[in-house]
């Protein structure tokens, strides 16, 4: 049996839980535990920065700067920049600028506090991705119109990406990963053997819809779910479903370009 540390934190609206498996100082706990908070300490960053529940956040400020070049961190940059390439490569299936939208639908509560957090400005429903200037060279954002970014769906996933960075630049082989749902598996697991992950069925309790195992190092498995568990109402007995909000409203909004400058 090899050496195995776990550490968690609540971040990012969830529970994210790093799991090291010896490693060159695997004999040494309170190494594993440096670079465990070292690689959760990603997290704490990006919210810092990315999240549209924190008033100080930097997103949150960059909602209140419209019609003007805003100069912003690396970080923000990028996350931003990918967000608005996947909303290109997917016709607006998914957009990053519903943060309005979401906090007006009542998804605004910050998750430690449970209390409610209003930040987006008044915006008009057919704001798109399409209303915001990059420019790469000067590292700036341009909100074309009054919006507020949602960077939720990339800046979790971001966070993984820097936290798996942190703990293979500390000579870490065999980790996971886990910020609820999304998951980044290296290496084998405390027994020698793959990580093995099922995805459980969100409306059949105990079926498993799919198990994937990770391969032997340099390989890793990285997984990303998403579901629609269904919600019993009170009042009414009923199940429905919360999650799921198609963005395009119709033809309209497809008509402007989101500009980017080289």
């Amino acid at each position: 049996m090899t050496d195995a540390f776990l550490l968690s934190t609540a971040s990012m609206g969830t529970v994210v839980t790093v799991h090291i498996v010896g490693g060159r100082a695997s004999a040494d706990r309170a190494a594993q535990h440096r670079a465990a908070e070292r690689a959760l300490g990603w997290f704490r960053d990006v919210e810092r920065v990315c999240s549209r529940f924190q008033p100080t956040s930097e997103v949150s400020a960059l909602s209140s700067r419209v019609g003007e070049p805003v100069a912003v961190s690396p970080m923000l940059f990028a996350a931003t920049h990918f967000a608005l390439a996947v909303a290109e490569e997917t016709n607006g299936a998914f957009d990053p600028t519903l943060g309005s939208i979401l906090e007006a639908a009542g998804f605004n509560h910050e998750y430690r506090s449970g209390w409610p957090v209003r930040i987006a400005p008044a915006s008009n429903a057919d704001v798109t991705f399409r209303d915001i200037e990059l420019d790469a060279e000067a590292q700036t954002i341009r909100l074309e119109r009054p919006l507020l970014l949602d960077l939720g769906a990339v800046a979790k996933g971001l966070a993984i990406d820097m936290a798996v960075k942190q703990l293979h630049d500390d000579g870490y082989e065999n980790f996971t990963v886990d910020a609820g749902g999304d998951l980044y598996f290296a290496g084998t697991n405390a027994a020698g053997e793959p990580w093995s992950v099922g995805i459980r069925h969100p409306r059949s309790e105990g079926e498993i819809l799919n198990r994937s195992a990770s391969r032997a190092p340099p390989s890793a498995l990285p997984v990303t779910t998403s579901a629609a568990p269904p919600v019993r109402t009170r009042r009414s007995n009923t199940t429905s479903s919360t999650r799921g909000l198609d963005p395009r409203p119709g033809d309209a909004r497809a008509s402007r370009r989101w500009r980017r400058r080289r």
